[in-house]
């Protein structure tokens, strides 16, 4: 039987990340300010960490929102 987070546990692993999901937006200000180019490899896997991060944010944060938020009907 698969198991899921409560809300709580959700909502913790959601405020631990976070901080981490605005570090990769400040490093990709950075890098854009300093001139990393668009097919920079390093930059594109700083995109890509990032994206993923804010998807997991995103999810976590509806997981720990009750009443129906976020969920598909």
């Amino acid at each position: 039987m698969p198991k899921q987070l409560t809300r709580d546990q959700s909502k913790l692993v959601d405020n631990r990340l976070r901080p981490m999901l605005g570090y990769l937006n400040k490093m990709l200000d950075r890098m854009h300010t300093v001139g990393f180019l668009p097919d920079d490899k390093l930059l594109r896997l700083v995109v890509e960490a990032r994206d993923a991060m804010h998807g997991l944010c995103v999810e976590l944060h509806y997981a720990s929102c009750g009443h129906g938020v976020g969920k598909r009907g």
